[in-house]
């Protein structure tokens, strides 16, 4: 993993958590439309609940990445990390996107 995508993990990752979730994935590069930080959440998977059952029983809804987003921005804009201007995008994994992280 480069270092800024490591960093922005680090940086990023204990909001995600104080919300109740797992940082799954995390993005950053330049597209079409600009400078893009994606961060995937999903619910955690408990020690002795398998991911499936987990995921079915409760999901990430549009308000929790919105809440995740709102928290996770704020950190960014006081640690001042990222020098120029960017997207901020928070999602779940979804089915279609394959899971990065080992449970």
């Amino acid at each position: 993993m480069r270092k800024d995508l490591k960093d922005l993990g680090l940086l990023t990752e204990p909001y995600v958590r104080d919300a109740g979730f797992d940082l799954i994935e995390v993005t950053f590069g330049r597209e079409s439309s600009g400078w893009v930080l994606r961060l995937f959440i999903d619910v955690p998977a408990g020690p002795s609940v398998p991911l499936q059952a987990t995921a079915s029983a409760v999901t990430v809804s549009h308000d929790d990445c919105a809440r995740v987003s709102r928290d996770v921005s704020a950190a960014l804009d006081v640690a001042d990390s990222i020098p120029h201007a960017y997207q901020l995008e928070v999602s779940s994994p979804g089915l279609d996107r394959p899971l990065r992280r080992e449970g």
